[in-house]
């Protein structure tokens, strides 16, 4: 488990080599990985509580672990 509160690049094995999470400005995101299509590389950067990204083809999942705000919302829209 990493904060979201201090910026890293973690690197993470899969069963087709190393993909890079890079957890920055409170959030996170797959920036590389050696998948074949990249959705993972294109999936915006996740940031609430129970968010997550993955990248299914390297069996790599990132996940926002944590208390979800007292406010009662799971989501905000403007």
């Amino acid at each position: 488990m990493y904060p979201l509160d201090e910026d890293r690049l973690v690197t993470v094995d899969g069963p087709l080599g190393q993909s890079l999470v890079h957890i920055h400005d409170g959030m996170a995101h797959i920036d590389q990985s050696p998948c074949r299509n990249q959705t993972c590389v294109a999936s915006p950067p996740i940031r609430q509580t129970g968010e997550w990204s993955a990248c299914l083809p390297n069996g790599v999942f990132i996940r926002i672990a944590g208390q979800k705000p007292e406010d009662g919302l799971d989501a905000y829209a403007r």
